[in-house]
């Protein structure tokens, strides 16, 4: 682990800790590159080091982050530097990151997931993982779901992986709240020529 890496996991344990989701954003926002899905040249940010993401999982684990009512900044470092993650642990983040979907309280936090998911690693898991999160008992978790399946109709691999991201999208439309139908409907409407 770097020792930038180090500093950013203590920085950020003690912001959870405190319960201060303004400092966990401004730890996020000083730690990140913001290269998103591109690999950002080596000298300028480095790939994660194995360790760090295990790090980052760790805290992501932790009832105080689970808890906290703006942990979203947290799950957004990952969005905004994708590009630092290797393969392997891109698809072990997002299996990670499905297990503990249902736990968050904070609402903002499970639509990043479902970016992750559906967006930026748009593959046939991301069908897989987005089908089992449709399940959430949160209606608007549930929501943001239709979201992820919207961008995975934009972004999926393959023409075949994006057409069943727009036949789930048609079915969340007949939901059983009011609040996913509407996500839906506005989300296959984006999606539909």
């Amino acid at each position: 682990m770097t020792p930038n890496e180090s500093e950013f996991l203590h920085e950020a344990t003690e912001a959870i800790e405190l319960n201060d989701s303004e400092r966990l954003a401004n730890a996020v926002s000083g730690f990140s590159s913001f290269c998103f899905k591109e690999t950002p040249p080596l000298l300028e940010s480095p790939p994660f080091s194995e360790d760090f993401v295990s790090g980052v999982v760790k805290l992501m684990e932790r009832k105080s982050l689970l808890e906290m009512d703006e942990s979203f900044p947290l799950f957004g470092l990952f969005q905004s530097d994708w590009g630092r993650l290797d393969s392997v642990q891109r698809i072990e983040l997002c299996k990670f990151l499905e297990t503990i979907y249902n736990k968050l309280h904070d609402n903002t936090a499970p639509l990043v997931i479902v970016e992750l998911i559906g967006e930026y690693l748009a593959d046939s898991y991301s069908l897989e993982a987005l089908e089992r999160l449709s399940a959430a008992p949160n209606e608007v978790a549930r929501a943001h779901v239709a979201h992820g399946f919207k961008c995975l109709a934009q972004n999926g691999i393959d023409s075949g992986l994006r057409a069943k991201a727009v036949e789930r999208l048609r079915a969340m439309v007949k939901d059983s709240s009011k609040v996913v139908r509407k996500e839906a409907a506005a989300d296959l409407a984006d999606v539909s020529p």
